[in-house]
């Protein structure tokens, strides 16, 4: 298992690290939204108790996806970026990942309803018509993929152009299919999925499909004490998982049962943002628009910024930064977008005002970026405080009593000792009752 390095870190780095976890000012900048979607996202919280990372996370994820292929920033001659997103949550079991999630999805869920009964309708039109004589085979148009092998990925893409969102309630089930039904592996066709290129299936017994302007989203949840699942076979290092956006926010509280509801004017004029981005739909697809000449003269400055702070970083860290240069343009699109339904005006270019909120979500998911590096390559990545200390004062040779000896000091019943000596990334079991602790960096 490769993991980064964690002591070729600079110390400027680890420092700022240091001081916003000990601030803990690593808020999701609201104010990225319009007040239309701001209001739907403190009245979920407030009403469903659920953590507002989660909620604002998700939705920039559902905005992502109903938007799709309709527009696309030209930043320079011969590079473009779409605004697609891959989404992690990062939470405990119980806090809330999959409910925040399914909620902010409701309004493409309502449009894939919708596109089922359209799909119904046309289809029995079509077997009334001479078995197909006159118009081809309805397609039904789905935006959300769960359980799917890469050619029926390939397959709905072709039947939805604008694009899709590959919904896993647990991100590692997605990552281990990958050549799970084909034999093969297929992370390097994820890598070039990212990039919005083309995609393609004409793979043995299966349909040829071609997509030449892919848009596939991603989102899913993971529990942090798996985060060091993600950095095995060499993800950390082929730059697959600095392709991810995470959601880790610090403090999530555990879900409680009540009967709040949430205001229905929320949910309607949530909603109607959707509407209004489907309405495109029939006349919007690939529509190129660039930044104001203020905003594209900001961006190469943060740009020149970013990259000289991380000059003399470890080739991990700088892979990571290469992807949220990307994302920042993605963000910028993502936000102008959003905010011009909103308000009900026509894209035309992507502002500063859009750009210095896209800036904002870059250091959010930097920070967040950093948090993951750091817990998934920790083997005391999800573990208790005290489960720590048990660890320290261990010898580096030991048996079971003296392990509940040390629990014992430290408050932790027989069961939960036993239960922390079976962490295979900090201890060996020689033989019975008798353990050696695992090197750790």
């Amino acid at each position: 298992m490769n993991f980064p390095n964690q002591q070729n870190k600079s110390k400027t780095i680890l420092e700022e690290l240091e001081r916003e976890y000990s601030e803990n000012t690593n808020d999701f900048p609201l104010d990225v939204f319009p007040e239309t979607v701001q209001s739907f996202i403190l009245e979920v919280t407030k009403s469903l108790d659920f953590n507002l990372d989660f909620i604002s996370c998700s939705t920039l994820v559902a905005f992502s996806t109903a938007i799709g292929n309709l527009f696309t920033l030209e930043i320079k001659e011969g590079y473009t970026q779409k605004s697609n997103l891959w989404m992690v949550i990062v939470g405990k079991a119980g806090d809330g990942k999959s409910p925040a999630m399914e909620t902010t999805i409701k309004p493409l869920r309502l449009f894939e309803k919708r596109a089922h009964e359209k799909y119904i309708d046309e289809l029995k039109q079509w077997e009334l018509s001479s078995n197909g004589q006159y118009f081809s085979k309805p397609k039904k148009e789905n935006k959300i993929l769960t359980n799917f092998t890469f050619e029926s990925l390939v397959k709905e893409h072709s039947n939805n152009k604008l694009g899709l969102c590959i919904y896993s309630d647990e991100i590692l089930s997605w990552i281990s299919s990958f050549g799970k039904y084909s034999g093969s592996s297929e992370e390097n066709d994820y890598l070039s999925i990212w990039n919005g290129g083309v995609l393609k299936s004409n793979r043995k017994n299966s349909e040829d499909f071609f997509i030449d302007e892919s848009y596939i989203n991603v989102i899913g949840g993971i529990q942090s004490g798996r985060l060091s699942h993600l950095f095995k076979n060499e993800r950390g290092e082929s730059g697959f998982l600095d392709r991810i956006l995470f959601c880790f926010p610090d403090n999530v509280k555990l879900i409680k049962l009540n009967r709040n509801k949430v205001n229905p004017s929320a949910f309607e004029n949530y909603n109607v943002l959707f509407e209004r981005i489907y309405e495109l739909y029939d006349h919007t697809y690939l529509k190129q628009i660039t930044y104001s000449e203020e905003a594209f003269n900001y961006a190469c400055n943060w740009d020149n910024n970013i990259t000289s702070k991380y000059s003399n970083e470890e080739a991990s860290f700088q892979s990571m930064i290469s992807k949220l240069k990307a994302y920042l343009h993605r963000f910028a699109l993502l936000i102008e977008v959003i905010n011009c339904i909103a308000n009900d005006n026509h894209v035309r270019e992507v502002s500063i005002n859009s750009l210095r909120k896209a800036e904002k979500l870059v250091s959010y998911f930097e920070k967040n970026a950093i948090k993951v590096k750091d817990g998934g390559s920790s083997p005391f990545s999800g573990i208790g405080a005290d489960q720590q200390e048990l660890f320290n004062s261990l010898p580096n040779k030991f048996r079971t009593s003296d392990a509940q000896k040390e629990g014992k000091k430290l408050k932790m019943s027989p069961s939960k000792v036993k239960r922390a000596l079976r962490n295979t990334k900090l201890y060996n079991r020689e033989n019975h009752g008798h353990y050696t602790k695992l090197p750790v960096f």
